[in-house]
């Protein structure tokens, strides 16, 4: 049998162990503009971390369960896989969960994260491991704006990405990216686009691009814009001007003690 699961609705399963369950989830045009979360918490008092094997699928089943949509290991309890707006498209989509070697109480959620970000306005989400989440901010016909996002961390860390160019979303990671991560710089990063111009009838998007580290991150973001040079506005950049770059002669060892996520230049 496949249940029947609304969005922002929680579904609670007691499953014995080796044991699959089946959710049928619709998703409608409008909401295939959004980003789709879906989350499986383990309700159990103690941790097993391989308690649950999460697997999402478009249109149908498949007869081998194969899918890149998939999780099977959580240090918090909670099983996330994230669907991007850009991939997201209206139709069917089945959750699957198998419980391992014992049985296991859980709850499905399926929810929706806003992709459009209201100028001055904040949205929440969610996003795993090498996931990517997308949002976007508009600007008017005819309007040059500086554009700001400004990414606050709960859990886990992020690699962020931003595009000069209207309703180009951001797909591969190549520079100029940003990082960052609860516990660097209190778990907070801004990153700005400046003098963007839109000539475009009906006005512009313009993408930001959220993409999971090495652990699952809860964020916070906040976008807003500003005429040129109003509030400041720095963009990200290839190279780090301010980082020294040492000398290295042929035949000779350079030594080097660094940070986590540190480039040394030579």
């Amino acid at each position: 049998r496949v249940a029947a699961l609304e969005l922002g609705v929680f579904a609670t399963v007691e499953s014995a162990a080796r044991t699959w369950s089946d959710f049928r989830l619709s998703v409608t045009s409008t909401q295939a503009a959004d980003n789709l979360v879906v989350e499986v918490e383990d309700v159990a008092r103690t941790l097993n971390a391989q308690a649950l094997a999460v697997r999402l699928y478009k249109g149908a089943i498949s007869a081998d369960r194969a899918t890149p949509w998939r999780s099977a290991f959580s240090s918090s309890q909670r099983y996330v896989l994230t669907v991007s707006s850009y991939d997201l498209a209206a139709g069917t989509y089945f959750v699957s969960v198998q419980t391992q070697a014992t049985a296991v109480r859980y709850r499905v959620l399926a929810r929706t994260v806003s992709t459009a970000v209201a100028d001055g306005g904040t949205v929440r989400g969610t996003v795993c491991a090498g996931e990517y989440v997308y949002h976007t901010l508009a600007v008017g016909q005819n309007q040059t704006r500086d554009l700001h996002h400004r990414i606050s961390l709960l859990s886990g860390d992020v690699v962020y990405r931003v595009q000069r160019d209207a309703g180009v979303y951001p797909l591969t990671l190549s520079p100029p990216y940003g990082r960052t991560a609860v516990g660097a710089a209190g778990g907070a990063a801004r990153v700005d686009v400046c003098a963007v111009a839109c000539g475009t009838s009906g006005g512009c998007k313009y993408v930001i691009g959220v993409r999971g580290g090495d652990a699952c991150a809860v964020y916070a973001l906040t976008s807003w814009t500003s005429a040129p040079n109003a509030s400041g506005c720095t963009e990200l950049s290839h190279y780090d001007e301010s980082k020294r770059v040492a000398a290295l002669e042929l035949g000779v060892f350079a030594t080097v003690e660094s940070a986590a996520r540190t480039w040394s230049d030579f």
